[in-house]
């Protein structure tokens, strides 16, 4: 943290999960997020006004099973366009 790093230290840095090494790690984050989802019967009973969940979407190209992927050449979200 604090100094730079070269591809050497990259390279030999330890698998946290392929394909991510430990230098691929951000080693401060700025917070988090946590969704509480259940049926609008139940939440009925709590104190806050729920919000209802209208729709999601997700999309995915041919070559790629997650939404990024590190093994193409582009590391943009054309996908996007798609769900949109």
């Amino acid at each position: 943290y604090g100094k730079p790093i070269t591809i050497s230290d990259h390279q030999n840095s330890r698998w946290i999960a392929e394909p991510l090494r430990l230098l691929d790690c951000c080693q401060e984050t700025d917070g988090g997020v946590a969704i509480v989802v259940t049926t609008p019967e139940r939440a009925k009973d709590l104190k806050q006004r729920p919000a209802i969940i209208e729709a999601a979407a997700q999309a995915a190209g041919a070559d790629q099973f997650t939404m990024y992927s590190y093994y193409r050449e582009e590391l943009g979200l054309p996908e996007m366009g798609l769900v949109g």
